[in-house]
């Protein structure tokens, strides 16, 4: 059981402990509980080699699977509640080429079942806890910022999922992934509306990719290494993408936001800062190697830092709505390292 894992289930232990017995004097727990089914069915009526991405011959079905969205909400007494939702996924598209798709780990292969189980959410919220106005969020969450309604230059605290590019579904376009960490809100007791948040999550979190994403980079940089050689007289090589720089585990690696945001002149805005990293692997070093027998070129890609200072408005003018976002994006300072090596060095 990983890390993130364990702390899914720590919460949800929590919320079970604490609805078995509330404490005297606090309202009686409520609990809702709440589901989606979603079926997904689709054939190709035609062969092609997807440019790297989901090659498939024509009766082939794509993106074949069927799922279960459990949603359990509710509160365990006057200021804690709580939210979990659990994704039950059964896959009938899944393509066994070695043995490493069919070994399990662990006593079991979501590979092999074409079963799995997303936590999507498992977190509860402490209402005033130090102090009327202040709450605490602890679990899996996302939080959302910024004011548009898909789009968002801000919105950067939790990595976009990508891994369903091509989907057109309304769930999962454009859609965040939760990440386990804290977040602390502060309604300032003031006439206006004025709030300070803070957010930490406790490790760094990239983008889910499509299936075949690595292969379409490696036929990218091959293409290029194609051209080369060809001008040389030598003969077409090989290519891969390898993930070599990515934030470990750790606590200085994790991902922090603050954000102060409130209410004038019937306008709501914003004022942020965001410290994380690149949630799309870049390239940081490229190897040509011609010395062999087979020319070959090697990708080496990481995550580099990011910093982002954002604003946001919302509002309205004479009954005309008006919106807006900036973000300065201060990504790390980092070269794209280009080596060939040749017969003469």
């Amino acid at each position: 059981m990983t890390r993130k894992t364990s702390l899914c289930f720590a919460v949800l232990l929590f919320v079970s402990a604490t609805l078995l017995r509330v404490p005297q004097g606090w309202a009686e727990p409520y609990v809702r509980l709440g589901g989606t089914v979603k079926l997904y069915t689709s054939v190709f009526t035609e062969g092609g080699e997807g440019a790297g991405l989901f090659p498939h011959e024509a009766g082939d079905f794509a993106l074949t699977r069927a799922e279960l969205w459990v949603k359990l909400n509710g509160y365990a007494s006057d200021n804690v509640s709580f939210r979990a939702r659990a994704d039950f996924i059964y896959t009938a598209d899944k393509v066994y080429d070695d043995f490493s798709d069919i070994e399990a780990g662990s006593g079991f292969s979501s590979e092999v079942q074409e079963f799995d189980i997303n936590f999507r959410e498992a977190s509860f919220k402490i209402m005033d806890i130090f102090v009327p106005g202040m709450d605490l969020i602890v679990g899996r969450q996302r939080t959302r910022w910024g004011t548009s309604d898909e789009y968002n230059v801000i919105d950067n605290l939790n990595p976009v999922d990508y891994a369903n590019l091509y989907s057109f579904d309304p769930d999962y376009f454009v859609r965040h992934e939760p990440m386990e960490g804290f977040t602390l809100e502060y309604l300032f007791p003031f006439d206006f509306d004025l709030k300070i948040q803070g957010v930490y999550f406790l490790s760094f979190k990239p983008s889910p990719l499509p299936a075949g994403f690595g292969g379409f980079l490696a036929l990218q940089q091959k293409q290029g290494l194609d051209e080369l050689t060809s001008s040389i007289g030598l003969p077409p090589g090989t290519s891969g993408a390898v993930l070599e720089d990515v934030p470990d585990y750790e606590l200085e690696n994790g991902v922090f936001g603050i954000r102060l945001s409130g209410n004038l002149l019937n306008f709501d805005w914003g004022l942020s800062y965001f410290r994380g990293f690149q949630t799309l692997p870049l390239p940081e070093t490229i190897l040509t190697d011609l010395t062999g027998e087979i020319p070959s070129i090697t990708g080496f890609y990481g995550y580099p830092r990011l910093d982002v200072f954002g604003f946001d408005l919302a509002g309205e003018i004479y009954s005309v709505g008006v919106w807006a976002e900036v973000g300065v994006y201060i990504p790390e300072d980092k070269d794209t390292v280009i080596l060939v090596q040749t017969p003469l060095g």
